[in-house]
């Protein structure tokens, strides 16, 4: 069925099921996720070596039919170009998450255990002392940081 807001308006859950997909004749890929508790979602879905991929779109409520159009053409487009959209994703937010603290943490498990310690202990000490403002920012901006020394 071609998704017009008078048509997403209109859409149900049916009674006993938790949720329920509905998706776009115009815009391939396009697709509007309705909850039985009346929520409903726009996401883009698409195949990637046989396996289904879903990536939400935002809220009906938030997020225009025309915006949601063209964001599933940029998602379908991607993986056309061979871009898997969820994994890059997925890779940002984890590169996001990844903090200076989360770095010490590792490098304490993976490389001062083998050492004394007393170093090992010291050295994490002065580490965090030394870059205490930075532990809790990306890993990833601490270049931008570090250039401006």
């Amino acid at each position: 069925m071609k998704l017009t807001l008078n048509r997403i308006d209109s859409l149900k859950c049916p009674e006993g099921k938790r949720d329920v997909l509905v998706f776009d004749d115009e815009q391939r890929g396009l697709g509007v996720r309705i909850t039985a508790s009346g929520g409903k979602t726009y996401l883009a879905q698409y195949n990637w070596y046989g396996q289904k991929r879903r990536i939400p779109l935002g809220s009906c409520s938030a997020v225009s039919l025309a915006k949601a159009r063209d964001a599933a053409r940029s998602i379908m487009g991607d993986v056309a170009k061979g871009i898997d959209p969820a994994f890059e994703r997925k890779k940002a937010k984890v590169h996001e998450v990844l903090t200076l603290s989360a770095l010490l943490t590792d490098w304490q498990a993976l490389h001062l255990a083998s050492k004394r310690p007393s170093y090992a202990t010291e050295a994490l000490r002065a580490l965090r002392s030394a870059f205490a403002r930075y532990l809790d920012l990306p890993a990833a901006d601490l270049r931008a940081i570090t250039e401006s020394w």
